[in-house]
């Protein structure tokens, strides 16, 4: 297998190749040809999907650096693939697509008229041809094909723009011949034999198992799920929270033992081992971008199922401005990380962003050499410079209690640990808060006041709690508005109903996506956090000591400025940022309604609080 490394508008991409070979430098001078016509800036501002501050920002970087502003961009986690090229697809006129708006009409016996040396080497790939008119995706915006080129004279050619990695998959979907219809693949039969164990991969199941991780990352997705449900394998992505079935790879039980293979040997996993859970990290390089997947397989009564978190590792973090807190929030965030010693958490439930709101703070630490900051993970998600990461290793005894006895006599400042998950290792957090650090943790429950609750359930004294705590945030995820197709939306009567049950307020406004090329008609493009910032005072510390939890100390909370989750999430829905279907995603049922129904909801909530 061959591949093409080429510099595309900024962005450098790695192109698995797996049969014939092109000319790399041919391929390259094609890829720097497609130079945009106008500022890419500019078009990229008028899409909504990057702020005037972050262009200038970049640009400023660009020169200075002497390297193009789309790299930049994407490498800054400002936008992504998808977004630098519909904003090149706007500046040719030209029609952007991704790979499922393709996929269905691309003609696969139409490629084969054609030297495959030749179509990639000039980044372009016919789809269909009628009627003399032509149909090719390309990843070079400024592609341009004589009329009457190869065996098809074509008086008309219409260029379709998709990005360098969707090209990639493309091409991978031709090799492994998978282009039928979802009701064709679900009919595919599956044998005896397939039930078989498959100790071996063959090169088809790599280059398909390698297309899948592509398929993957190209859509967003954070996680990849195999699962077997007696005779049917099923495909799953979860994409922006939600998990979706994927239909276009039919898979057979026989790869599905493959990639349980391949999995393990990149992750150094046991190969034999199928009766009990194994877990693992894999490093991989998708589509240019540098990918840490986290391996987890899980036998059930029909086989092992897999599942695959991906992790790009970019070049910048996200720091505490970059969250969306609230400005006056992120700033008291920024005050309490300054404390010499106390207990500081993130709660939610899996998969709520508590990592990235922990890691914000991470990057804060690295930026100051006048503490010493030592982190124990399970596994260690992002290598930050300047602070001291270790991974716990329960098999040898390594577990996150022993590594908090260890780690505070190595006088540390602030010490990160991963996760408080029982009664040992809340005990040990507690004595390192007391003893003068700085700790910070994530907790699994519902919200920043249950935080208290599950401390002293798992047997931490009152006293204790209240003396060592200093802040609590509480967050949850839910989908972001595509800012390039955003209307003014009808609440839905059901959810005005539920949320303000004395009626909808006149001055109250929603949004929502009405679906365009960049958000793939969903009207959702990628998440975001909603969050409560519970910052503990000596009235909430006195009702702990009192042993006065759940609502009494709620009340106590709320009468004291604290913002819940149902008034940043109004907020944001009011600002547009949110959809207001999202509050039945972030909030359970009972807290849908307002805590006073005098005061159905706020415009701003922090500039009362504070």
């Amino acid at each position: 297998m061959t591949e093409i490394n080429a510099t595309i508008l900024g962005a450098r991409y790695t192109y698995p190749m797996h049969d014939d070979p092109v000319n790399e430098q041919k391929a390259k001078r094609h890829a720097a040809a497609a130079l945009p016509v106008s500022r890419i800036g500019d078009t990229l501002v008028e899409l909504g999907v990057v702020d005037r501050a972050a262009i200038e920002q970049a640009a400023d970087a660009a020169q200075i650096a002497n390297r193009r502003l789309g790299e930049l961009l994407i490498e800054g986690m400002y936008i992504d693939d998808a977004d630098l090229y519909l904003g090149l697809a706007r500046q040719f006129q030209r029609r952007f697509v991704r790979l499922d708006d393709y996929l269905p009409r691309l003609d696969a016996a139409l490629a084969t008229r054609y030297s495959r040396q030749y179509l990639r080497s000039h980044f372009m790939l016919p789809i269909a041809y009628e009627k003399n008119r032509l149909t090719v995706v390309t990843c070079l915006p400024s592609l341009e094909l004589e009329k009457n080129f190869g065996p098809l004279p074509a008086t008309e050619i219409e260029y379709w723009i998709t990005t360098p990695l969707d090209f990639g998959r493309a091409w991978n979907h031709l090799n492994l011949g998978d282009l039928r219809l979802p009701e064709e693949m679900l009919s595919r039969q599956r044998t005896q034999a397939e039930h078989e164990v498959f100790e071996e991969a063959d090169s088809e199941t790599v280059r398909l198992f390698e297309a899948i991780l592509e398929d993957a990352f190209s859509t967003r997705a954070t996680d990849i799920h195999f699962e077997t449900y007696g005779e049917r394998v099923r495909l799953r992505y979860r994409i922006d929270g939600d998990l979706q079935t994927i239909l276009k790879y039919p898979l057979t039980w026989r790869e599905l033992a493959g990639f349980a293979n391949l999995a393990k040997i990149a992750a150094r996993l046991d190969l034999a081992e199928r009766r009990r859970p194994q877990g693992g990290a894999i490093h991989r390089v998708i589509g240019g971008h540098v990918v840490d997947i986290r391996l987890q397989t899980q036998p059930t009564l029909y086989g092992e199922n897999i599942i695959l978190r991906l992790l790009p590792q970019t070049t910048r973090r996200l720091g505490i401005d970059d969250l969306g807190f609230h400005p006056a929030i992120a700033n008291r965030y920024r005050r309490l990380l300054d404390s010499p010693s106390g207990l500081v958490l993130v709660v939610g439930p899996t998969g709520s962003g508590k990592t990235t709101t922990i890691y914000a703070a991470l990057q804060q630490f690295a930026r100051d050499e006048t503490r010493k900051v030592i982190t124990i993970e399970d596994p260690v998600e992002y290598v930050l410079a300047g602070l001291q990461q270790t991974q716990i290793m329960p098999v040898l005894g390594y577990d996150f209690a022993n590594a908090m006895r260890v780690i505070v006599r190595q006088d540390p400042d602030v010490i990160m640990l991963g996760e408080v998950r029982d009664h040992e290792t809340a005990l040990e957090t507690i004595r390192a808060s007391q003893t003068g650090h700085l700790v910070l943790s994530t907790l699994h429950c519902n919200d920043a006041l249950d935080a208290v609750q599950r401390l002293i359930d798992l047997g931490m004294h009152p006293n204790s709690i209240a003396s060592e705590l200093l802040l609590v945030i509480a967050q949850r995820l839910a989908p972001r508005i595509c800012a390039s197709c955003k209307v003014d939306a009808t609440a839905d009567p059901q959810l005005v109903g539920e949320i303000f049950p004395a009626g909808l307020p006149k001055e109250f406004r929603c949004f929502s996506g009405k679906g365009c090329d960049r958000c793939g008609g969903k009207g959702v493009y990628g998440r975001v956090a909603v969050y409560e910032f519970l910052e503990m005072h000596h009235r909430l510390r006195q009702s702990i000591v009192e042993q006065r939890y759940g609502d009494p100390l709620r009340k106590l909370a709320l009468a004291s400025g604290f913002v819940p989750l149902r008034d940043v999430g109004l907020m944001m829905v009011q600002q547009g940022i949110i959809p207001l279907e999202a509050m039945r995603q972030i909030l359970l049922p009972e807290r849908m309604a307002p805590d006073d129904p005098a005061v159905p909801f706020r415009i701003d909530p922090f500039v009362i609080a504070t």
